[in-house]
């Protein structure tokens, strides 16, 4: 259904009956009658309907709007996160064993060529090549997926968290975040008060932990700077 211009009203017949005018006054009142019944009621009844007809059509394009608007979130999201892995994999050199990596750092791995970040420093150098070193580096072809069958996850860096327990679950920010860092939680459990703790960094200039009461949507999660924290992207 499309929406429609109202219809136009008759107009009612002048001059109206005057008490001060008895002899008009029957003439004009008949047609002042006829004006209501034939005129008048039509007209308004029409109004009614198109009012009624462009309010569901309103109604009706307002939910496509949503639902439409859901997807494109899902849409943006993944396209967030495929334009990071590519711009964070640009111009990446190789591991070396036994270097001591900085948090944020870029390398591909030898052994099955994909490329990683660093999330976890170790003092006396990585031995371990990042494609089996699950607790230093984290893959940068996408957010490593993680299903939160438990009420609590402690978040990683460029983890993506599926909370999927029956029970209100809550998804913990890392701690200590630089700009630039990212991470992913999908609402899996069809509730509306799960929790995305903040752990000490603000949400949205917020100090404030966030509950996303969306069911099944993903929030991305980008951390920008003190002020801002985390931004929801």
């Amino acid at each position: 259904m499309s929406q429609t211009a109202p219809p136009s009203m008759t107009a009612p017949p002048s001059p109206a009956p005057d008490r001060d005018d008895p002899t008009n006054f029957a003439a004009r009142g008949d047609a002042t009658l006829s004006y209501i019944t034939d005129d008048m009621v039509p007209d308004v009844t029409a109004a009614m309907t198109n009012v009624y007809n462009n309010a569901v059509d309103c109604y009706n394009n307002a939910v496509a709007a949503d639902n439409s608007a859901d997807a494109a979130v899902v849409s943006q999201n993944a396209a967030a996160a495929s334009a990071l892995a590519s711009a964070a994999s640009a111009g990446a050199i190789a591991w070396v064993s036994g270097t001591v990596y900085a948090v944020g750092d870029v390398r591909w791995s030898p052994a099955v060529r994909y490329t990683y970040r660093c999330i976890a420093i170790t003092n006396s150098g990585d031995t371990t090549d990042p494609s089996t070193a699950t607790d230093h580096w984290a893959p940068m072809t996408g957010p490593t997926l993680v299903i939160v069958s438990a009420t609590t996850r402690s978040m990683n860096l460029f983890e993506h968290a599926v909370l999927e327990n029956a029970s209100a679950s809550t998804a913990t920010l890392p701690a200590s975040p630089n700009a630039g860092d990212w991470c992913y939680v999908t609402v899996g459990n069809a509730r509306a008060d799960n929790v995305i703790a903040r752990n000490g960094s603000k949400i949205m200039s917020l100090a404030e932990d966030l509950t996303v009461n969306w069911h099944y949507i993903t929030v991305m999660l980008r951390y920008i700077d003190s002020t801002i924290g985390w931004s929801i992207v």
